[in-house]
C-alpha cells in the first residue's frame, strides 16, 4: 500500500497539483499492515476494499465486525446491495457503501450508500469523514446501480444503440461525446448537490488545535455523545 500509496502521491505533485512537502505530509499519516488483528482494533471507521465479490466481502465484515466491535464499517462496492451484505455479515445498522470515482486522487464525487437499516448516525459521520478529507459525497438509494453506474450505463446503452440499429461510427459517438456533453458539462457552472434532508452534508464546524494553521479533525454528535475522531483502517 506504501509504494503505491507514493506513486500516486508521486504523479499529483509532478503535475502540480500538491506540493513535495504535502506528500511527506500524507505518507506521515499512513501505516501499513499486512493482519486484520493489528489494523482493526481501536479503529472508529474501517474502509474495506476488496474484490468485488459478495461472498468475500462478508466473510471480511463479519471478521472486521469482530475485530472492531464499535466501528463503522464502510464497503468499497459499485454494484453490490449494501442491505444484503449487511444482512449476511450481521452489521446492518453500521454498514454503509461507499462508492468512489475513479482515480480516487483526482476525483472528489463519493456516492455513499445506507442500507434499509444503517443508523442515521452511521451516515452522517461517514459524509462528514468524507467532506474533512476533501471529497464531495452524495447520499445514493441502495439500488442496482446507485446513481453513477444507472446514468452511465443509459449512455452506454444509447451509443451501442446507434451504432448498432443506425449505423452511426463509433467515431462519431465517441466525438459527439467528447466535444458535445463533455465539453458542456466541464463548462457549465457546479449544480447545487441535492441529498435527502435526513442526512446533511455540511461538515462540522472545524477546531482550531495546537500550532496555528492547524485544524483538528471534525466529529459528529451521535445518540452516545461526541463520535472520535475517525482513524480509518483501509484494507
Amino acid at each position: 500500500m506504501t509504494e503505491r500509496s507514493q506513486e500516486a502521491l508521486a504523479v499529483l505533485v509532478a503535475e502540480g497539483l500538491i506540493t513535495d512537502e504535502q506528500a511527506r505530509n500524507a505518507l506521515s499519516r499512513l501505516t501499513a499492515g499486512a493482519d486484520l488483528e493489528n489494523g482493526c482494533p481501536g479503529a472508529s471507521l474501517v474502509v474495506e476494499s476488496i474484490v468485488e465479490d459478495r461472498d468475500a466481502k462478508v466473510a471480511l465484515l463479519v471478521r472486521i465486525a469482530e475485530l472492531a466491535p464499535s466501528a463503522i464499517l464502510a464497503t468499497n462496492t459499485s454494484s453490490l446491495s449494501i442491505s444484503d451484505l449487511g444482512r449476511r455479515s450481521g452489521t446492518a445498522r453500521r454498514l454503509v457503501g461507499t462508492h468512489y470515482w475513479n482515480p480516487p486522487t483526482l476525483m472528489p464525487l463519493v456516492e455513499v450508500i445506507p442500507g434499509h437499516e444503517t443508523d442515521a448516525d452511521v451516515v452522517s459521520t461517514v459524509l462528514a469523514t468524507l467532506i474533512f478529507a476533501g471529497k464531495e459525497p452524495v447520499v445514493a438509494p441502495d439500488i442496482p446501480g446507485f446513481i453513477w453506474n444507472r446514468l452511465q450505463m443509459a449512455v452506454l446503452r444509447e451509443a451501442v444503440a446507434l451504432t448498432q440499429r443506425h449505423g452511426v461510427p463509433p467515431a462519431t459517438v465517441d466525438l459527439v461525446m467528447r466535444r458535445g456533453l463533455g465539453r458542456r458539462a466541464a463548462a457549465q457552472a457546479k449544480p447545487p448537490t441535492s441529498t435527502s434532508p435526513r442526512w446533511p452534508t455540511t461538515p462540522p464546524p472545524a477546531r482550531r488545535a495546537g500550532s496555528a494553521g492547524t485544524t483538528a479533525r471534525p466529529t459528529t454528535t451521535t445518540s452516545g455523545g461526541r463520535w472520535p475522531s475517525p482513524r480509518t483502517a483501509a484494507r
